[in-house]
């Protein structure tokens, strides 16, 4: 005589709920998912710039001593990015050249510069603009909109 309590039948009918297996590969895909996309996070945390607020003033930028270099970056006809500033267009090592001379006649630390990308241009140069500024000493280094 087959005892009825032990058959797989009565076992399976006795069962009740989901079948939680597919849920906890879901969780495991997801939670892997996140543990990878935070790890590609941290080397954007080493680029320092400061975003320009729309409502923040000027004042708090701009002193006496303080020399402050807002230019429009832009792509030439040829591919290439250029400046716009004080009324004239320079190609990037110019600028690169202009800045360092500054930062050397009134000191790193009170030259501000703020870049104005348009869309078209590479995040590249903006990049590379850092980095010379960087290197240059200046750590005033902001981004701003294009008008």
């Amino acid at each position: 005589m087959l005892d009825r309590s032990k058959s797989a039948w009565n076992n399976y009918e006795r069962h009740h709920g989901p079948n939680m297996t597919p849920m906890v590969d879901v969780v495991m895909v997801i939670l892997i998912f996140f543990m990878a996309s935070t790890t590609m996070l941290g080397p954007e945390w080493l680029l320092k710039s400061g975003v320009a607020r729309a409502d923040a003033g000027t004042k708090a930028l701009t002193s006496v001593e303080t020399r402050r270099f807002e230019c429009v970056l832009f792509s030439a006809s040829n591919g290439s990015t250029r400046a716009r500033f004080t009324d004239r267009e320079i190609d990037l090592v110019t600028l690169r050249d202009d800045v360092i001379a500054a930062a050397d006649s009134v000191g790193a630390s009170n030259v501000v510069v703020v870049l104005n990308p348009e869309a078209t241009v590479s995040y590249d140069d903006i990049v590379l603009i850092h980095e010379w500024c960087a290197k240059a000493g200046i750590t005033k280094i902001g981004l701003g909109r294009a008008p």
